[in-house]
Formats: structure tokens, sequence, C-alpha cells
């Protein structure tokens, strides 16, 4: 992580100060025109309260009208909204996408657009005309990534002895979707990056901007095929990457290595924004390569309990305890938490999301975050909070008004969780269907184990096995120095090991890549895929050659199985990668076939099948396990079900 100029560290701690003398100010305002406030707390101001508006910048709203611009922006700076001069970068949900002049008439600025979603620059008295406008849906702040921080890794995969036999990654495109590449003058100076390069910036920021990260990433990349056609590209929202992946499309690049994470863009179970551009690029075949998070004890999931009564989720039992602590923070560091509960994809219950500081035996709140979820806004809520004085901090969650019981999951971006969850722990969006999740191994144990100890694990929520492959960390780049680590580390070794392979054999699928990947990467931990290690490490033996026939791969994959269990109705999702005959069909524990799903031939794309839970005959199926069995191209995949009555 790049250390926070003096400046910057001091305007956001001004800012925090700030903020703790504005709330006592705005409580009576806000009583009167939003809800009843327990001390301490701030909530969305009078006009924004219908949930058009997150609540952050709602409150930025609010500091603007009572305090004036410069307290407003120095709010903006600690609660980690990017402020531009007197202006904010805001992402506007359309309905359907806006027209241009539609957002010009209240003053915003279109920097980029996809869909429905627009990154503006807004200045803050006109965030409320914008949420007013027609056709407006939600306004909130930009989905912030989350980085996961000659390489020793050429050599630990196998990749040298290719490199030996003249496979250089020569005739493929490779690009490298990152948030920052500052240094990358000096790098291509140094002959660690190629002179001749594609840079493309969607940030607006430019290409050496925000953090030195993408940088050393693409070193790696660049160790690994040092040959193949390497482009950056600089993004810095779901906007931009979604952007990032129509150019890699428009632009017949088929890999993508993407060293990020998300959280609050879905549900751990492969849908959502950021994942959906995964499975697009895959759709495409694109190799989408993404580090897998490294958020092991930086998770928590589990389902909402009050048993004292005080409205706050309790982490422990016996007694009941309402606050998983951070453990204690220094002055200056920053604390991203991001909360979100199983109520995808809008909803109207609703869950508040409180950051505390023990001051002696007392937790005093010092941030929260209460968007009021009314039925058109996201199951999420998320606090950014500068420290201004050291401590013990805390988090929790607040139920406000809910009418069943809600699964909630919380990920902290820089800070270990006192209570953690270490399954389900990766980031959007190595949870896609589309994406190669990687894991990561310290180099000096590369071929023991265990894994590094921060390493996000699987399964997805939907039940998955992630990641798929585990890749080497804690290696020397120009650009990081030694020990880079982190499977933002492991993730450019797959994704130049993958571009490799498509060197090598350009005729290949993507199916194909997947599978070579899979098949020779040695197995480590419990026998078989697991959800720490995937497939096991890389590697890359020579005995792929030209003269090997392409791996065994089917057409037809299957992803999902929704509602599972389920009483009546299952919905299977599937992707296929290619035209060709398939057949699905439902099985029974006996071997027996209950119901056919799919016979004949399918053409590529996402897809879905529906079971009634009955058989062949129309007759109610009893409960039970049963299984969907799909065969295509020769391979057979499984998927679990679970009917009950």
């Amino acid at each position: 992580m790049i250390p926070m100029s003096p400046l910057l560290r001091f305007n956001r701690i001004a800012a925090v100060i700030m903020y703790s003398f504005m709330t006592l100010a705005a409580a009576t305002a806000m009583a009167l025109t939003v809800r009843t406030v327990p001390d301490g707390e701030a909530a969305a101001p009078a006009g924004v309260e219908f949930g058009a508006m997150q609540d952050v910048l709602a409150r930025l709203v609010m500091s603007y009208e009572l305090h004036g611009e410069q307290a407003a922006l120095l709010a903006a700076q600690g609660w980690g909204i990017d402020a531009e001069g007197n202006r904010v970068r805001v992402i506007v949900e359309g309905y359907k996408p806006l027209p241009q002049g539609h957002l010009a008439s209240r003053g915003a600025q279109i920097l980029g657009q996809n869909g429905n979603l627009h990154v503006c620059s807004v200045t803050i008295p006109q965030l409320r005309a914008v949420a007013d406008l027609r056709g407006v849906r939600y306004v909130r702040a930009p989905a912030r990534p989350i980085p996961l921080v000659t390489s020793e890794g050429v050599a630990l995969t196998g990749a040298d002895q290719w490199h030996a036999h003249g496979f250089t990654g020569a005739g493929a495109k490779v690009a490298v979707v990152d948030v920052g590449f500052q240094n990358l003058s000096q790098a291509i100076a140094a002959g660690e990056i190629p002179e001749d390069v594609t840079t493309v910036d969607f940030t607006g920021y430019g290409m050496e901007s925000l953090s030195r990260h993408g940088t050393a990433v693409a070193e790696i990349v660049h160790d690994m095929a040092p040959d193949a056609d390497l482009t950056l590209i600089n993004t810095y929202s779901e906007v931009d990457l979604a952007n990032a992946k129509d150019y890699c499309i428009a632009n017949g690049i088929r890999v993508i290595n993407h060293s990020v994470g998300y959280a609050n863009t879905g549900g751990h179970d492969g849908t959502g924004t950021v994942c959906q551009i995964a499975d697009d690029a895959a759709d495409h075949g694109i190799f989408w390569a993404n580090a897998i998070g490294n958020h092991a004890y930086n998770h928590y999931r589990g389902s909402f309990v009050d048993a004292d009564g005080d409205s706050l989720h309790d982490f422990a039992a016996n007694p009941s305890i309402g606050f998983n602590s951070l453990g204690t923070l220094s002055a200056g560091h920053t604390v991203w938490i991001y909360l979100s509960w199983s109520a995808w994809p809008l909803t109207a219950e609703d869950y508040d999301l409180n950051l505390y500081r023990k001051n002696d035996a007392v937790w005093e709140m010092v941030a929260s975050s209460c968007t009021r979820q009314t039925g058109s806004q996201p199951p999420t809520e998320e606090v950014g909070f500068a420290i201004p004085s050291g401590g013990e901090y805390a988090v929790a969650v607040k139920e406000y008004h809910t009418t069943q019981p809600n699964t909630l999951t919380i990920v902290s971006a820089f800070h270990s969780l006192q209570y953690r969850t270490f399954a389900g722990s990766l980031l959007q969006p190595a949870d896609a269907v589309g994406a190669f999740a990687v894991g990561a191994i310290a180099k000096e144990n590369w071929t023991t184990g265990p894994q590094e100890a921060s390493s996000s694990q699987g399964p997805t929520y939907d039940g998955r096995t992630k990641p798929e492959i585990a890749g080497p960390d804690r290696v020397a780049t120009f650009s990081s120095g030694p020990g880079f680590s982190g499977t933002s580390v492991a993730s450019p070794h797959v994704a130049g090991a993958a571009t490799l392979v498509i060197g090598a054999f350009p005729e290949w699928t993507l199916a194909q890549v997947w599978d070579c990947l899979q098949a020779h990467a040695i197995d480590m931990g419990q026998t078989g895929p697991d959800n720490i290690y995937g497939w096991g490490r890389l590697d890359l033996p020579l005995s792929i050659d030209v003269n090997e026939p392409a791996p065994l791969v089917g057409v037809l994959m299957l992803q999902r199985a929704f509602p599972n269990p389920f009483t009546n109705r299952v919905s299977i999702a599937y992707r296929t990668v290619g035209p060709g005959p398939a057949d699905m069909a439902v099985y029974n524990l006996a071997g027996e076939r209950v119901a056919g799903l799919i016979h004949g031939p399918v053409l590529p794309g996402a897809h879905e099948a529906v079971w009634d839970g009955r058989g062949a005959l129309g007759a109610p199926a009893p409960s039970g396990v049963y299984f969907v069995r799909a065969f295509s191209g020769g391979a057979e995949e499984v998927l679990p079900l679970v009917l009950l009555k």
C-alpha cells in the first residue's frame, strides 16, 4: 500500500475532527426531519431520506448546507469520497442509459459510461438535483477497487523451460487491468516493461497515477510472457472496468489479468455488476485471471442474531457480543468496512453499519453508514474513516427494519476482524463463473505449502469451488522491490502462463486453456480440487508441446442452481463455450433418470434450465438429493440438488 502524503493525511484527520463537531449541530434538524436518532448517530438529511442517494453522499450535502464548501470538501476527504476541486466523483445509476444533456442540465459532467451506469463529476450542492432527476434510480460513490497486493516465479512455475524452447507468448495479446501505473516510465527505461507497450486510461487521472500496483503486476506478466503484445489499462470504478473489458474484446486481447477485488457489488455467488463484466469477457473467449483476495482474516459471515434485544448483531453468544474488533489502530490509518446481506439485488430489508472506538471500557460510535433501503437500493452499507487518534476500533451491525432473517457479510479492506469466517472470503469478481481465480503460496513454501495465511478461500456462496489454481508470491519486482506479496502477485503468474499456452496453441478455445492449466497443476492440500489451492499449484511442464492433443473439454459447463435447496422449482444456470450436442437431465441417488432438461444442439452463451420437481410423467418427485448431469463433447459435469417438500 502506498503511504499517504503528509498533506493528505492532515486533511483527512482534519475532516474527521470537523465531522465530530458537525454531528451535534446537525442532530436536532435530523431528528425532526428524518427519524429519531440515538446520541452520536448521524443520518441522512431531509430530501434524500427516500433513498435516491447513498448515505455518505447525503451526509456530504448536509455538511455543505450547514457548514459551507470547505467543510464539506474536508469531510469528503475524511470519508474517502473522490473530490476534485469543488466537485465529487459519483456513479449515477439510471433505469436505462441517460442522455448526456439530461445530466448536464443539473451541472453533472459525464466522465465515463457503460450501460445504465454513469461516472459523473458533480458539485456538492448539485447532488440533490441530480438525484431528483427523472430516470435516475440511485446516486452513490463508485465501487472502490481493492489492490490485492526477472520474477522468481518464472522458474518456480516452469515458464523458464518454455522460454528456452522458444515459447515466449509471441503472437498472443494480454492486458493488465489495474488501479494505477505509477513509475511506469522508469520501469520502461529500466527494460522491465517493453517500450512498445500500449496504455489506455479510463480514469481521467492519467496512467501514472493512483498507485504503482499495476506497474509491478505488469512486470510479472512480461517476465512470464516476454514476447506477448502487452496492454496496460488504468481503471478506478466498475464503469472503467466494463469499458476496459469492452476495449479488450474490440482489440482481440485474449488474456486479462485483474489483480483487484471489489466488495459490495454482488452476493459472493457470481452475480452482480463486476462479475457480469468478467463473465462477458469469458463469453468472448477471454481468459480472465483474477486474484482471489487477501481477506481470509478480514471476512465475516453469519445470520443476524440479537439475543439481548439491543438491535445489534451478536458476533458471539453467552454473553452476547455486538462488536467485532479491528484491533488497536494508529492515527493516520484509513479503515474501509463493507456490509452486505442476503437480499440481493434490491431490498427493503435495512441494516446500519457502525464504527466504534473504545474509550476506557465504553464503545463510542465515531462513524456510521445508514442508507435507507426502501426497495430500490442494494443491500449494502460501507464506512470509510481516517483514524484521528489511536486506540481499539470495532464494527457493529444494527437492525433498522427487517421482515425476515438475513445472512450478513462483512469485509474489512485492510484490517483483520476478531470474529472472521475463512470460507467464502473471496472478493468480486473472483467468484464469477468466468473468472479463473488465483490463490497464493509464498515462494519459500512453493512445493510444500501451506498457502499464504491471508489468501482468501472458497467456496462461493452458491457452493462452487474457488480458487481455480494457486500461484507464487513474495517475489521481487523493479517497482515493488523484494517480497511483493499477496494474491495480486500470484495472479499475473497465471495470466502469463495462459498467455504462453495461447501463444503456443493459438487455435485453442478458452475452455481448453482452462483445462490445460488445471490438468497440469500439481495437487496440494487435500486430494483433488479444494477451496484453498483449487486444482493445485501452477505448473508448466515441457510435456505440453505442439504435438500434444488439445485437452478434452465439454461444450456445456454447469454453473449454479438457485434456490438450492428448493421446494417447487429450481433454475440451473449453465454456460456453453461453443455450439454442439449436449444432454442434461436430473438423476436420483440410484442413478435413475428422473427428468430430462436438454437433449440436442446448444448455442454459445449463458442459459438457464428449469426443473419443476416432477418426473418424466408429471408426478411430483419425493424429497431427497438429486443430481443434474450434463454430457457434452465427451465430458461430464454434475451439480447436486436438494428437493424439500
